[in-house]
């Protein structure tokens, strides 16, 4: 933007330098004289007129840009304790203490012909304290887990049978770990979906290298529907930022 005002006023500078010479030098000036003077003026226009345009077209790139990161950030939830619904959970050899708990989340994405709805998470911290259940949670015995669950709607709104498998899907966190999804914890909300069919339910994740205390972001990533044996669409990618 300086760089266009010093430009504007170098050519003005110019402009009235020219006119100076020629009141100076003539006392009557000529009609070719009357039409130099308008072509440089016209000129001067042209010019103030294309560096405008090149203004208009600069801010609208920055507000492209700018859509483009509103829209990235639809797809970040920001996880905040709501107060209210986080329970303490200690029976049948494990115990489970939430850190953040949301169950009003409400966020709905769409990949392929499937509509997702986020409707709560957690973040807590998991402990077993019977080898049976640290077997069957796949954890070791009195020690203390990472856990993450979403609770989430999966809608088929189309007529065609189609599979798509959030309980068979991967978070990664700003700490560096890649799990997938807990099996035995998770609910039947993914396979084959007939149509026009939703299936509700919690996916867990069991973060065994990560310390509650930094972990602060996980991505969510989901494989794109399978029709006929084949991948349609994308993955959906879900973030999720930890406000502690």
């Amino acid at each position: 933007m300086r760089i266009m005002i010093n430009k504007i006023i170098q050519i003005i500078s110019i402009m009235l330098m020219i006119f100076a010479f020629y009141g100076c030098s003539r006392t009557a000036p000529s009609n070719s004289d009357i039409t130099t003077e308008d072509t440089a003026l016209s000129t001067v226009e042209v010019e103030i007129t294309e560096m405008a345009s090149e203004q208009e077209i600069e801010q609208d790139i920055n507000n492209v840009s700018s859509t483009s990161d509103n829209a990235q950030d639809s797809n970040v939830i920001k996880l905040k304790d709501d107060g209210i619904s986080g329970e303490a959970v200690d029976s049948d050899g494990m115990k489970k203490d939430p850190i953040i708990t949301n169950k009003s989340i409400d966020q709905k994405y769409t990949v392929g012909d499937f509509e997702i709805t986020v409707v709560s998470a957690q973040l807590a911290v998991l402990s077993a304290d019977n080898d049976e259940v640290a077997e069957y949670l796949e954890i070791e015995t009195n020690r203390d887990y990472v856990l993450f669950g979403i609770g989430i709607s999966v809608e088929n709104t189309s007529d065609k049978n189609e599979s798509i498998y959030p309980n068979r899907s991967t978070i990664v966190t700003n700490t560096k770990e890649q799990v997938d999804s807990l099996f035995a914890l998770s609910d039947d909300v993914g396979g084959t979906f007939y149509g026009n069919v939703v299936k509700d339910g919690q996916i867990y994740f069991i973060c065994p290298k990560s310390d509650i205390n930094e972990l602060n972001h996980i991505k969510w990533i989901i494989d794109a529907p399978v029709v006929d044996d084949r991948s349609e669409g994308e993955s959906l990618i879900i973030e999720f930022d930890m406000i502690k």
